[in-house]
């Protein structure tokens, strides 16, 4: 199915599908998945794009959806999975985004204050939606260094 994403299990380490709020388990979520292929990022890296989002509703509906449609893992659902950032949480208690290499908090400066940046996937099927990313300032990458000082060799 074009401009679809895939279910998947609510956790890796379990095999179901419907994921429960551990703060109220008459609301729980789905996780779906989209393997977007290939694209190129700032700077002109090669990026391999994934990306995960939760379906969220009522359990009870939740339950219908999966009853009714008889999902099992890999089941397609029309729509995508954008990201967004935002210098404020999307929660109480989120985390900042990190860079991966190395766990340092990724941040914008608003007003000459460094402000972290806070990510969040969000599946619609509205498909005219775009992920709307901020360019962060961070110190550059190991790689990105060893691009500059050209350590890297053609192979």
């Amino acid at each position: 199915m074009a401009n679809s994403v895939k279910i998947t299990t609510a956790k890796k380490d379990t095999t179901e599908i419907l994921g429960l709020s551990t703060n109220n388990p008459e609301y729980g979520y789905i996780r779906v998945e989209e393997n977007g292929g290939l694209s190129f990022g700032n700077g002109g890296w090669l990026n391999s794009s994934s990306k995960t989002a939760l379906i969220k509703g009522k359990t009870a509906d939740l339950k219908t959806f999966i009853q009714k449609n008889n999902v099992k893992v890999g089941f397609e659902v029309q729509g995508q999975i954008v990201i967004i950032e935002q210098t404020t949480p999307f929660y109480a208690g989120q985390q900042p985004k990190v860079n991966p290499s190395t766990g340092e908090v990724l941040y914008v400066t608003i007003n000459g204050v460094k402000t972290p940046i806070y990510r969040q996937t969000e599946f619609t099927q509205d498909m005219t939606r775009q992920d709307f990313m901020l360019q962060h300032e961070n110190v550059m990458s190991a790689a990105g260094k060893a691009i500059q000082a050209n350590d890297i060799k053609m192979i």
